[in-house]
């Protein structure tokens, strides 16, 4: 079983802890990183030897197999996000990356990527709920370096340091 799906089946902190501190299974990204650099640690994680990323003047397109897509950069805190969700737009239905909850309201996030069929496979054992418990699934609505995800957060445990700066 790996740390993701345990997580998922025993969310204590120690588990927690192993996750993030395990680079084979999430990838962090902090608010003030370059969004070139966020497919290089998506791909770090997924092992495609599709994913990339470059900078064409003030452009940034990322590519994933034979697919490619210019980032809507807007220049704001809220970019770390778009970039995320054009990478798991393109690598969809292939892979699909998730926020870690655990790590809700630090200034830099985990992110788990796993094959869709990953999370479809957790899903029909463990049941939606508990993986949406351990992992935020990425929309356009929500964006979770700039929202408030503490009043979106599913039923469960409170985040351990978050409680400190109420």
């Amino acid at each position: 079983m790996d740390l993701v799906e345990k997580l998922i089946t025993e969310p204590t902190d120690d588990i927690f802890d192993l996750l993030l501190a395990d680079d084979k299974e999430v990838f962090w990204v902090d608010w003030r990183d370059d969004d070139a650099v966020l497919a290089d640690y998506c791909e770090a994680v997924a092992h495609t030897g599709m994913l990339g990323s470059h900078w064409v003047d003030d452009v940034l397109t990322i590519t994933y197999a034979e697919r490619s897509r210019a980032v809507p950069l807007t220049q704001s805190p809220g970019d770390r996000h778009i970039t995320l969700m054009t990478i798991n737009e393109l690598m969809a239905p292939d892979y699909s990356i998730r926020m870690v909850w655990e790590s809700e309201g630090s200034d830099t996030l985990a992110f788990s990527v796993l094959p869709e069929a990953r999370w479809a496979e957790l899903e029909a054992q463990y049941g939606r709920a508990a993986v949406d418990r351990a992992f935020l699934t990425l929309t356009h609505d929500i964006n979770p370096f700039i929202d408030a995800l503490h009043v979106r957060r599913p039923t469960g445990k409170e985040r351990r340091w978050w409680t400190f700066w109420r």
